[in-house]
């Protein structure tokens, strides 16, 4: 499991202006089926943030990487935005940041 920050044209349909992107937490179950979850801040006291928390659809984490706790969105990622799956060489081509040797624990 490592850290992507990838960019978000590649994940889903965005404006063609868009040159932003996202963290992800890229697992790979078996060495054969790859996905990832998409990872949020939760330093900031946000509305929707904690309503996704108290419905469930996140999960709080600390992830060695950052000092503040991250909210992972529990469903899981398997293709991109062209529906095809991904794969470890088109992560790591779409990707602007790597971050190896990350652990994640409950908050």
């Amino acid at each position: 499991m490592f850290l992507a920050k990838i960019k978000n044209k590649f994940m889903y349909i965005t404006a063609q202006n868009d040159y932003g992107s996202h963290w992800y937490a890229v697992y790979t179950r078996k060495n054969k089926v790859l996905y990832c979850k998409k990872i949020t801040h939760l330093f900031l006291p946000d509305v929707k943030r904690f309503k996704q928390l108290k419905s469930g659809l996140l999960e709080e984490k600390k992830i060695t990487s950052f000092k503040t706790p991250q909210g992972v969105y529990k469903r899981h990622i398997y293709n991109d935005v062209n529906g095809s799956r991904l794969t470890i060489s088109n992560v790591m081509k779409n990707a602007v940041s790597i971050k190896n040797n990350i652990k994640i624990r409950k908050y």
